[in-house]
């Protein structure tokens, strides 16, 4: 089961809302996150919460996979949580150009969920 368009949309404008304290022009994390791939990690993390948050309101227990899901995606990437989390501090620095990043998750999710609805 797919979740709906509105749901993972929700998800994304919620997350983006939860921002750590950043200091202003502080220099990049020393792994920087190149910003199309940070692109597809947050689509890819958006995707995540909405399968668990589904496969949760279907009765399911997620708690012990959750923490895996995300752990595998940030593998994939080389990434610790904090690694994560240092490139999106850096990245919000500049709301303005991360909302248009946001933009292009948004995009790359419709896109996505397009493709498969169409399979």
């Amino acid at each position: 089961m797919r979740p709906p368009t509105g749901l993972i949309l929700c998800l994304i404008i919620f997350l983006a809302s939860c921002t750590r304290e950043v200091t202003p022009e502080s220099d990049p994390p020393g792994s920087l996150i190149p910003r199309d791939t940070m692109v597809v990690l947050l689509a890819r993390m958006h995707m995540a919460e909405a399968i668990l948050y589904v496969k949760q309101k279907n009765g399911e227990q997620v708690k012990t996979i959750q923490d895996q899901y995300f752990r595998d995606i940030l593998d994939e990437y080389g990434l610790t949580r904090d690694g994560f989390e240092d490139n999106l501090d850096w990245y919000q620095q500049d709301m303005e150009e991360f909302d248009r990043m946001y933009g292009e998750v948004i995009t790359l999710i419709s896109r996505l969920q397009t493709e498969e609805d169409e399979r």
